[in-house]
């Protein structure tokens, strides 16, 4: 009993190791029996067709088993978890949107210096070969700590008032666009004034690529804490992934239409003059206090 068992498994195991190659030869066998004269094989023409009709049904088999393993290793893989640097973020999306039409992102970050900077203004730049531009809607939300909060971070404050920096790039963009034109893009700003917590991007509503602000003690000291933020791994989550990426999602969402229903904080200059680019550029009209 145990020899046939071991006799089994590696018949098994050869079949496993070989069917590609088992498929091919049946497939030639096909071929060879259709093409060659029915006289040769001294069979009837109905057993000849019987005979091909076996072979393909093995082979019919053999296939569909292919098949379901190929599906198996793709739902697998959907469910693995995918961590990369905040360095590959800017050809990660890129290669998400190139072939849509219309694009939005919404993003959250504590200062975007980096995201701003390495991101976000590489898809509005046209000389460069991750833009947008040429898309037919694009629309990008940015999110960013309001400086009445950078006061919670004492010492470590002076880290993070790059913000006021960064909305004068953004500004400097918006100009830009409007003078060249493009009336397919739109930017918003927001302001928070809360303590930073999840921070990244949502594309398309689909796909998040996320990670979360948080303290440690900085290199070198020893009870001196930073704040550490977007220049981290981004974990990416896809709604249709099997490890809750509709959750996280979801979650991401939530956080961002929190910030911008306290838009009152902002002004936005071209309402109302259908003459404008549709360009949303939003300035602060009042500091945000917290309520």
């Amino acid at each position: 009993m145990v020899d046939k068992v071991k006799f089994y498994l590696r018949l098994r195991q050869a079949y496993e190791g070989f069917k590609k190659e088992l498929c091919c030869i049946l497939l030639f066998a096909v071929v060879l029996v259709e093409a060659l004269p029915s006289d040769i094989w001294n069979f009837p023409p109905d057993v000849v067709k019987k005979i091909q009709l076996s072979i393909m049904f093995f082979i019919s088999l053999i296939i569909i088993g292919m098949l379901f393993e190929i599906l198996a290793r793709l739902k697998n893989d959907n469910k693995k978890v995918s961590i990369i640097e905040s360095t590959d973020l800017l050809d990660n999306i890129s290669n998400l949107v190139k072939n849509e039409n219309e694009i939005e992102i919404k993003y959250i970050s504590i200062a975007g210096t980096t995201g701003w900077g390495t991101v976000l203004s590489k898809f509005l730049d046209k000389n460069d070969r991750h833009s947008l531009l040429h898309k037919r809607k694009v629309k990008i939300e940015i999110a960013l700590i309001d400086e009445s909060v950078l006061e919670i971070f004492e010492d470590r404050k002076d880290r993070y008032e790059s913000v006021s920096t960064t909305l004068k790039e953004i500004e400097r963009t918006i100009d830009r666009l409007n003078q060249q034109g493009h009336r397919n893009v739109k930017i918003d700003i927001y302001r928070y004034n809360y303590m930073p917590n999840v921070v990244g991007y949502l594309v398309n509503d689909n796909y998040l690529f996320s990670t979360l602000s948080y303290w440690e003690i900085e290199d070198g000291t020893e009870n001196s804490y930073v704040l550490r933020g977007g220049r981290r791994s981004h974990i990416v989550y896809d709604k249709n992934d099997g490890f809750g990426g509709a959750y996280y999602i979801q979650r991401f969402k939530g956080w961002f239409e929190y910030i911008v229903s306290r838009k009152n904080n902002i002004v936005k200059p071209n309402d109302g003059n259908p003459n404008e680019s549709e360009i949303s550029n939003f300035k602060l009209k009042k500091p945000i206090t917290n309520t």
